[in-house]
């Protein structure tokens, strides 16, 4: 897999790192907290060319190292599944810690997200 880290020039941006492979392209969260709108602001710039350029494979967000995320972040990954499916691929979630896992349980977004 090729892998790139894109890591927004300023602010407190999450560090995202990015690999394509043949069938998935795996986007891998590089700090503990998303929770500003600024950070996830720039985590969208960072992602739209990589959801076009993902086409029609399936997309996987590496949650390894989040611990705290919020609902801007939940937002921007509802609209990243639509765009992805909209280009025929799919989106999955890998590696979410328990209290992640729960939020997304509570806003029913375990039911439109494949999560491993």
């Amino acid at each position: 897999m090729g892998q790139n880290e894109i890591s927004p020039e300023s602010g407190s941006v999450p560090a995202v790192m990015v690999e394509y492979g043949t069938d998935v392209t795996v986007v891998t969260f590089k700090e503990d907290r998303i929770v500003d709108e600024n950070q996830v602001r720039k985590i969208q710039e960072v992602l739209e060319p990589v959801v076009e350029k993902n086409g029609n494979k399936q997309l996987v967000f590496n949650f390894t190292q989040i611990k705290l995320i919020n609902s801007l972040l939940l937002n921007l990954l509802i609209s990243v599944r639509q765009r992805v499916c909209e280009l025929g691929g799919q989106v999955q979630l890998r590696n979410l810690k328990p209290n992640i896992y729960t939020i997304l349980e509570i806003t029913q977004l375990t039911d439109i997200f494949n999560i491993s």
